[in-house]
Order: C-alpha cells, then sequence, then structure tokens
C-alpha cells in the first residue's frame, strides 16, 4: 500500500499538458482537474464533469457583479468552512475558533440572499469564457480543445479577471483563514492561491480516505496544510511528499459515519467503487454475479449501493439489478446500521464501515488498495454468514476538532 504511482502520473500529466500549462496559469487552474483525470485514464470521469459545466447563466453573472460592488466591508475576522459531508467537524471548529477575540463564520452568512459561499464560488467561475470551453471539450474532446490558443487566452483574461475580483472581495470580507475539502476544483484553485497570495492560510480536510495510487484530487497540495483521516495515511503520503511533511496532519477519523446501535440483519451491502471508470463494469461483472449467488445460497440478501458517480446510469444500474442485486436506497448511516458485513473493491466506505464498527471485507482479486480495518477475502472463499462481530472500530480515533482549531488559530497568529 503505497501511492508511488504519483510522480510516474505527475511526471506524465507535465509531458501530455506543458504547451497549454505553461501559457495559460489561469486557464490551467480552471482545466487541471479534468486534465489530471484524463492524465489518469479516467476519460469518462472527465467528460462527465465536463458536460456539467457547460451551461451558461448571465443572470447570475449580473447579480454577482451587483453584490461584489456593494457588499459592505466586514469588521470582524472571518472564517471560510466549506466541509459538505463533515458536518460536526465544520461545527465543532467554528464553535472553537468563534471565541472573542475569534472568526465570525463567513459561511454561514447569505450575502443578497445568496450564501456567503457560493457568492464565492461562483466569482471563480463567473463569465461565459468557462462553459464556452466546455462545450468546446465536449465536442471535440481536452487535446485539441487546448490546442486553440484564442480560445486558452479567452478562459485565461476571463479567470485572471475573476481572480483580480475575488482577490478584492477576500479582503473586503476579511477572510482570514479557509477551511475546505479540497484545492483542485476551479473555485478551489483560484481561492486557495488568492488565500496565499494575501498572506491567509487555507488548509484541507481531505475529502475521502485516500486510495487513488496516483493521488489524482489530492496532489500536487496546493493547500498550506492537508489533514489525513489516519495516522497511517499520512505516513504514508510522507513518504512520497517528503517535502511537506510538516503540512501533513492527522487529528484522528473524522468519523462522518455514527453507527451507535447496530441492528444486523439478512443484508449484505457491496459499496462499489465507480464502475464507468476505466471499463471496471465488465472486469467486476463476473465477480459480483458469484458474490451475489454466494449471499442468496447463504439466505441473505445481496444489496449494492452504487457510487454516485453510477446512481444515474441506466445501463449500469441494469446490469446490477439483473446480476441478482437489489438496490440500496437508505442513507448510509441505516445502511450499515442494519448490514451484516459490508464488501467492496476499492471504496472509502469499508473503512468508514470499519471505524463504525461493521464488518468489512475487501475482495482480494479487485483490491488496488488496501484499505484500514478491512479484511481480505478471496471472492472463492467469502462465507457472509460468517462475519464475525468487527473490532477494527477500536483503532480508529474519534476527530479531534479542538486540535485542528488549534492549528488554524497558530497560522492565522490568533494566538499571538
Amino acid at each position: 500500500m503505497d501511492f508511488r504511482g504519483f510522480h510516474d502520473l505527475d511526471e506524465r500529466f507535465s509531458r501530455q499538458w506543458s504547451p497549454f500549462l505553461d501559457g495559460f496559469p489561469f486557464a490551467a487552474m480552471a482545466l487541471e482537474a479534468e486534465l489530471r483525470n484524463i492524465s489518469a485514464g479516467d476519460i469518462e470521469v472527465a467528460l462527465r464533469n465536463v458536460s456539467r459545466l457547460t451551461r451558461h447563466y448571465p443572470v447570475v453573472d449580473w447579480a454577482l457583479t451587483a453584490v461584489f460592488l456593494t457588499t459592505s466591508r466586514a469588521e470582524r475576522p472571518q472564517l471560510y468552512v466549506n466541509l459538505p459531508g463533515f458536518h460536526d467537524v465544520a461545527r465543532s471548529l467554528k464553535e472553537s475558533l468563534s471565541d472573542n477575540p475569534g472568526l465570525a463564520c463567513f459561511s454561514d452568512r447569505r450575502i443578497a440572499r445568496f450564501r456567503a459561499n457560493k457568492v464565492l464560488h461562483k466569482l471563480c467561475t463567473a463569465g461565459q469564457a468557462y462553459p464556452k470551453v466546455m462545450r468546446q471539450i465536449a465536442a471535440v474532446g481536452a487535446a485539441k480543445a487546448v490546442t486553440d490558443r484564442d480560445l486558452m487566452a479567452q478562459l485565461d483574461q476571463s479567470f485572471s479577471r475573476n481572480y483580480d475580483r475575488l482577490k478584492q472581495f477576500i479582503i473586503s470580507q476579511n477572510i482570514r483563514a479557509f477551511v475546505a475539502a479540497g484545492d483542485m476544483k476551479p473555485h478551489e484553485r483560484l481561492i486557495c492561491h488568492a488565500a496565499q497570495e494575501l498572506g491567509r492560510p487555507y488548509l484541507v480536510l481531505a475529502h475521502g480516505y485516500v486510495s487513488d495510487p496516483g493521488l489524482v484530487s489530492v496532489a500536487p497540495i496546493r493547500a498550506d496544510a492537508l489533514v489525513l483521516w489516519t495516522e497511517q495515511q499520512r505516513s504514508l503520503i510522507a513518504d512520497v511528499l517528503p517535502e511537506r511533511i510538516e503540512d501533513l496532519m492527522s487529528f484522528g477519523f473524522p468519523a462522518r459515519v455514527k453507527v451507535p446501535v447496530r441492528q444486523p440483519g439478512d443484508r449484505v451491502v457491496f459499496a462499489w467503487e465507480p464502475l464507468g471508470r476505466m471499463g471496471k463494469r465488465d472486469t467486476h461483472a463476473k465477480c459480483l454475479a458469484a458474490l451475489s449467488g454466494i449471499c442468496r445460497a447463504a439466505g441473505l440478501e445481496p444489496v449494492f449501493r452504487p457510487h454516485p458517480k453510477d446512481r444515474h446510469d441506466a445501463e449500469i444500474i441494469a446490469d446490477i439489478e439483473a446480476t441478482g442485486f437489489s438496490l440500496d436506497h437508505m442513507e448510509l448511516q441505516e445502511s450499515l446500521a442494519t448490514a451484516r458485513c459490508v464488501v467492496s473493491s476499492n471504496s472509502t466506505v469499508l473503512t468508514e464501515a470499519a471505524a463504525a464498527g461493521v464488518p468489512a471485507y475487501q475482495v482480494e482479486e479487485l483490491a488496488e488498495f488496501r484499505f484500514e480495518g478491512s479484511q481480505l477475502v478471496s471472492a472463492t472463499e467469502f462465507r457472509p454468514g460468517d462475519a464475525p462481530v468487527s473490532l477494527a472500530a477500536d483503532q480508529f480515533l474519534p476527530f479531534d476538532a479542538e486540535a485542528f482549531a488549534v492549528e488554524i488559530r497558530r497560522r492565522t497568529g490568533l494566538d499571538d
């Protein structure tokens, strides 16, 4: 279990896109996330993401300009928090950092009826150039689109203007620290860059348990600090990025899933990685069919929980149902509470289940990365009826939001 694939992927990415990256720095911030997906082989994922960003909303642009010009200056120092899925951590951080003299929460405000975070994010991608480029990529592909220098110049100039306006807005709103779940998406890249130019820390709490060998969506680390879910993750990434060792941290498991009372029944939950990714649909189908049959032979119900990227793919869902699975429509917490065990190929849910005290099995034939707390098992030897009581929850320390808050205070100078 290591991340040595990162350096190979990073070199390949640079070789593949260097003329574009060197010539259009702001456009590169807008497109890098999807270009990295393409370099990693996730072409379908990149195109699906691009297809969602092809529409232009001129009324929103007009409204944002009005907001930017009329919003009054904030006197009290502000804290930006954008941690989707980490509601408990976000709430604890806000409480810890709001003590007088502390940071007011910018992200809880509304500005002209817009959520404050939305205003900040939309300022980054405003204008018609971004959706125009995305339409071009969707039509002709990234490799051809980024060689259109006139098109890329339009995007670069648009994002450069957005960047100047964003930086002014951060100053006027007195945002002193940023805590986010990533630094790779277009709005994250611009906000992170602006924060660092202004000397204001941008810290990332990893959006998931890191499992991609190439650290796609995790590295290069643009943020001032990256907080990992476990100490083992911190150590493994430090081995690959020793120059950032001081900025790699772990404050315990974020515990997005809490299952205080389990009532396991006959459900075996299959929480899967994206099957549309890099042709996995065909290679996983035979194994899934065998596992489904094993469960039904044992008198148990195999329940399939599609990855969010697959939930609306009608063909994939039809294939899964034809393989003998019912679909899991429960919230994750409820699903784990009633599961006999959880099975997966390569999914963060394995570690989340283990941390919640649910037996977690990773299919050996499909495993690309070992997930902490899970038990490696061959598909032919899987016996779901014999799933033991999991003891893995004891190895995951709860997240220490107060210690994280202390680090944010140190980096903002609030304790000086």
